[in-house]
């Protein structure tokens, strides 16, 4: 017989079920009644329970920790590389970007425009100095160290004429310059001021061609002679015997001195032109550029021209060098030291309304040639900055 327990309860709680059913479902719930308090009372044998003898591996543990750490130390390590390298590679550039660089170029230079104001402010500030490399060296964020090197046109042992180095610190924008830079960069040589009355002048002058006489004609003098009189580029050019660059087997000249009212610069032919060459070769298309827009700016580069005419390509030079110099007054500002713009406007003005006066010159040479150019009527003093017992690079012969 099947019996529905669930069918049997339903029934007897209902009071349908017949006396069959009663009796079997009672007996059930006496069953149930005495499994239950069996249950509650009686103690569980824990000597019959089953526990897995299992044991711990420490050593596997540990190296799984360890190579926990070292994948955090990796990451963290990681992540710290490549901050560094986005500091340096993207976040330092773009700051730097913000400030003045000295190592910027212009589109198709080969040089930095920097560099190229510094060469042509030294020639029309410097007699005998002529600026031989420029080193920009960025050391922080806008920051950079400016060494220039210089050399001598003149050869000679005295300290104030040998090669002198500059360095100043450019940050951010500011000129930072040290107090120990030689004068002999900062303060150009000053060629003598004559006044109205020579005779005492006249005296001195001819003492001084005296003792050049009477040097052994092996030797090498440094000289500047002043005007009396201001003289033109081709007077000037006359008064030196010659009709295009004042040079010969005897003597060599070596800057011109620019008369006029405000300060004291000059000019060079060829010496800016021959450093840059040796850099960067005489077909450079950017100097051929420069050279288009400030006419004659470097000298001695290839040109299309087929008439020359030395003094109007001496003027064009040094007003061509005024202009750019000029042009580039940002790079100007942060040279060591410089005139300011408003005197050199003044003088490119002054030399474009009444032209290029030269109220002096400077002179390498062989007593004999000093002695013939110093003996000319307008040479109002020999100003003899050094000499040289015995010289290779000049000779009378």
């Amino acid at each position: 017989m099947t019996i529905n327990l669930k069918e049997l309860l339903h029934k007897y709680n209902n009071n349908t079920a017949s006396k069959e059913e009663i009796e079997l479902v009672e007996e059930k719930i006496e069953e149930f009644i005495l499994l239950q308090e069996h249950t509650l009372t009686d103690e569980i044998n824990l000597d019959n329970l089953k526990i897995s003898d299992t044991t711990v591996d420490t050593k596997k543990i540990k190296k799984q920790v360890n190579r926990k750490i070292s994948n955090i130390i990796f990451l963290i390590f990681s992540g710290l590389i490549s901050l560094l390298l986005i500091f340096h590679f993207v976040i330092t550039p773009f700051i730097n970007n913000l400030y003045f660089n000295p190592n910027e170029k212009k589109e198709g230079a080969t040089i930095p425009e920097f560099n190229l104001v510094s060469a042509v402010y030294t020639e029309l500030t410097q007699p005998y100095l002529r600026l031989a490399y420029v080193t920009n060296k960025n050391t922080g964020i806008g920051t950079y160290d400016i060494e220039k090197g210089y050399s001598s046109v003149i050869s000679t042992n005295q300290t104030v004429f040998q090669n002198p180095t500059i360095n100043y610190t450019l940050k951010r924008g500011q000129t930072i310059v040290p107090n120990e830079i030689p004068y002999n960069v900062t303060m150009p040589i000053q060629h003598f001021e004559a006044s109205d009355d020579y005779s005492m002048y006249e005296s001195l002058k001819q003492q001084k061609l005296t003792k050049i006489k009477n040097l052994p004609s092996s030797s090498q003098l440094n000289v500047a002679l002043s005007f009396k009189e201001p003289l033109t580029i081709a007077e000037t050019l006359t008064l030196l015997e010659s009709d295009s660059i004042p040079s010969d087997s005897n003597y060599r000249l070596n800057w011109f001195s620019v008369a006029n009212s405000e300060i004291n610069l000059g000019m060079d032919w060829f010496g800016t032109f021959q450093i840059l060459e040796d850099k960067l070769g005489r077909n450079d298309p950017y100097l051929l550029s420069l050279n288009e827009k400030y006419p004659n700016l470097f000298p001695g580069a290839p040109t299309s021209r087929k008439v020359y005419d030395q003094s109007k390509d001496f003027e064009e030079h040094f007003t061509s060098s005024l202009r750019y110099i000029i042009d580039n007054q940002e790079l100007l500002d942060k040279q060591e030291s410089h005139y300011s713009s408003e005197l050199l406007n003044k003088v490119l003005e002054e030399t474009n309304n009444n032209g290029i006066k030269i109220n002096g010159v400077y002179l390498s040479g062989t007593p004999k040639a000093i002695t013939t150019f110093g003996s000319k009527e307008n040479i109002a003093h020999i100003d003899v900055q050094s000499t040289e017992l015995y010289s290779d690079t000049f000779s009378d012969n």
